[in-house]
C-alpha cells in the first residue's frame, strides 16, 4: 500500500470514531498552535478525558500529521512516543498489534508484556 492509500484508509477509518471525540465541535484553531510550545491547556483537559484518544493518536501517526494536537501529546511528544514504541510514521494500530503479536508468538521464550 503506497502513502496516498494509507491516508485515504486512515481518513475512512477516522469517520467511525471521530463523532465521539471531545473536540468534534470544537474550534480547531487551540489545537496548532504552531511552534508547539504555546498550547493552551485546555487542549489537553480535552484530550485527557477523550474516549477516542488511542485513535487519534494513531490516526494522527497513520496519515503523519506533523503539527497539532492529536489524542494529546505535541508533534514533539509524538516523535517521542514513536520512538518509545519503535514505529515509524504510517504506521498503524493494526500493523503495530500484529508486529508484537507475531514477536510474541516466535519469541516464547522472551515472551513479556510491551
Amino acid at each position: 500500500m503506497n502513502d496516498l492509500q494509507k491516508t485515504f484508509v486512515a481518513v475512512i477509518n477516522a469517520k467511525d470514531w471521530m463523532p465521539e471525540a471531545n473536540c468534534r465541535n470544537m474550534d480547531t484553531d487551540m489545537f496548532f498552535a504552531g511552534d508547539g510550545a504555546n498550547y493552551d491547556p485546555f487542549v489537553k483537559e480535552v484530550c485527557g478525558s477523550c474516549p477516542v484518544i488511542e485513535e487519534c493518536l494513531w490516526y494522527a501517526n497513520e496519515t503523519n500529521c506533523t503539527d497539532g494536537v492529536f489524542g494529546g501529546l505535541t508533534p514533539d511528544q509524538r516523535r517521542k512516543w514513536r520512538r518509545k514504541l519503535g514505529v515509524n510514521v504510517w504506521t498503524t494500530k493494526e500493523d503495530y498489534d500484529n508486529r508484537n503479536m507475531n514477536y510474541l508468538h516466535t519469541n516464547p521464550s522472551e515472551w513479556r508484556e510491551r
